[in-house]
């Protein structure tokens, strides 16, 4: 394009467009744009009415991307150019082929993406223009794009709820598909919109029933994102999707197991609870897959909550005859109260004839399953020895690189132990011997004790100290001890107490800080209180967390 008449249509030069209007037609970028694609671009309103004044059909030129001068009016959001681009069209004869105004032909027409200007406008949320567009043809229902996009879905999907409302109200039939076989209404889901869900239920309530490529209803794609909001806003519409199953025959409820969505599943188990029943194409019920996707806590929620449910759950048997039990043996995570019920049948054997305790010893042995395996011993769970042939396998140790890699790594965790229980025995050492307010002065009746020995917060000082040291000397002392062992289970446990060690070490630690700061800080009874209570505050915080750990070893999703 001519450098000049470039400049001129991006300043919006009038003059310049006029006395060289012969040039318009012919002159392009190498990307194909006219001189009506620059100013549209650009929101130069009266050099659209200018331009189509003197070459009217450059209205329907498109440029390399198959985009017209209404597609890049609409991408941009400039209305009004938008609404100059269809009254220009409006006075022009109908289109001879297709019967209708060149109007809703430029309205129509599909770049090379498949895109209408519908579509530019509501990717880009220029809400004017979209409402725009949606009034000015709304009989045309804007199938979808090259990807299976339709602007109804793209709204949805970006959460564009005004966008949504005015489609579904101004367009007669809208198209409402997207990629993957999905509709605006799993798109609605997905970015958790009230609105827009609300809206396209009101519209179409039989979205609420279709399926994507995978199988997943509306239902499915709330349970796995936890949007509980968006699961009892479907189920007030229609309960009964809580059985619709995808292509492996999951429930929604299934899917909220795979990934401990509690809340969700609350509310489904309690508009149905008898789709707990429903099994996959495995076999497998919510306990089976809570313990494969390593969800205890949810495990746990189902067995606290629901006896009449836990009592048929706990007994299930998969494809491969395994009871929740034994995939929480043959997981890294730990719920006491599926060991506890008393339904449950500890020494069940699976198709390969293993109990849940076979499967253990069977594992490379971790932290966790040391743990399983000593609380189902205490409750009566029992080696099946059916298997005898993987018994001796097992006794032949074809894989000792393997342990001697899991020994490394218990003993790398065991270093950083060391470090840490020896800086607190060694802080703690020297506060035990620097002691608050110091020592009575030689002459003195009490020449060589401390000071302010008979003030409480100095004993509870003196004594959190104490506690302080003996931890992190036992940690240190357990340390050592495990320099000489081999053996794996037993290195296991030996930093289960050590890493409990050092978490109690740590608290007195604070407590002992607290207390010796209060005490040499008694006359300054603001400042002293100040500190005390910022120390105080801090050690229920401490070990809550503290508790959340310990806890956790035997209530984890994750291995410690």
């Amino acid at each position: 394009m001519d450098a000049k008449l470039y400049n001129a249509a991006v300043l919006g030069d009038i003059d310049f467009l006029v006395q060289n209007k012969d040039k318009l037609v012919d002159e392009s970028t190498p990307n194909n744009n006219t001189v009506l694609h620059l100013v549209s671009l650009l929101g130069k309103g009266i050099c659209v009415t200018e331009i189509l004044k003197m070459h009217p059909l450059l209205i329907r030129r498109v440029n390399s991307n198959g985009d017209s001068a209404l597609h890049l009016a609409a991408r941009n959001g400039n209305y009004h150019v938008v609404q100059e681009l269809i009254r220009c069209a409006k006075s022009l004869d109908k289109e001879v082929e297709s019967g209708i105004g060149f109007d809703k032909v430029i309205q129509r027409m599909r770049n090379e993406c498949g895109d209408t200007p519908l579509f530019d406008a509501v990717r880009h949320n220029h809400f004017d223009v979209v409402e725009f567009l949606a009034q000015e043809d709304p009989k045309f229902s804007h199938t979808a794009n090259n990807i299976g996009e339709t602007p109804l879905y793209i709204a949805a999907e970006k959460g564009f709820d005004d966008s949504v409302a005015v489609i579904l109200e101004k367009c007669t039939l809208p198209g409402y598909g997207g990629p993957c076989g999905r509709t605006a209404l799993h798109a609605a889901i997905i970015s958790n919109g009230a609105v827009s869900t609300r809206k396209l239920l009101v519209w179409k309530q039989s979205l609420i029933n279709e399926r994507d490529e995978r199988g997943w209803s509306p239902l499915h794609f709330a349970a796995f994102f936890g949007r509980a909001y968006r699961v009892s806003q479907l189920l007030t519409v229609d309960k009964s999707i809580t059985y619709i199953a995808d292509n492996d025959m999951n429930t929604a409820l299934h899917i909220a197991a795979t990934r401990g969505e509690i809340d969700t599943a609350q509310k489904i188990i309690l508009d149905c609870p008898d789709c707990c029943e429903m099994v996959n194409d495995s076999g497998q019920n919510i306990l089976h897959i809570a313990f494969k996707y390593k969800k205890s806590n949810f495990a746990q929620y189902i067995l606290r909550n629901y006896e009449a449910i836990s009592a048929t759950l706990v007994t299930q048997k998969d494809v491969d005859g395994n009871t929740p039990l034994h995939l929480m043996a043959a997981s890294t995570c730990f719920a006491p109260l599926l060991v506890d019920h008393a339904m449950v049948d500890k020494n069940s054997f699976n198709n390969k004839n293993l109990t849940p305790l076979d499967l253990i010893e069977e594992s490379e042995v971790k932290v966790h399953p040391v743990l399983i395996k000593n609380l189902l011993s205490a409750a009566g769970a029992t080696l099946g020895f059916r298997n005898i042939r993987s018994i001796e396998e097992k006794d032949q140790d074809p894989n000792p690189l393997g342990k001697d890699k899991i020994r490394e790594e218990i003993r790398k965790i065991g270093d950083s132990y060391n470090i840490v229980a020896t800086l607190i025995a060694t802080v703690t050492f020297t506060a035990g011997f620097t002691m608050p307010g110091g020592y009575h002065q030689s002459g003195d009746l009490n020449q060589g004790m401390a000071v302010l020995s008979r003030k409480p917060a100095f004993q509870a000082f003196i004594i959190s100290d104490t506690i302080a040291l003996l931890l992190s000397s036992i940690a240190i002392f357990l340390i050592f001890v495990s320099l000489w062992i081999d053996n794996i289970s037993v290195l296991a446990k030996i930093q289960e107490h050590v890493a409990s060690l050092i978490l109690a070490a740590i608290g007195a630690m604070m407590v002992a800080f607290s207390t010796g700061t209060y005490v040499v800080l008694g006359e300054s009874s603001a400042l002293a209180i100040t500190t005390c209570v910022i120390g105080v505050i801090s050690i229920p915080i401490y070990f809550s967390n503290f508790y959340k750990i310990f806890n956790g070893i035997f209530n984890s999703d994750k291995v410690i």
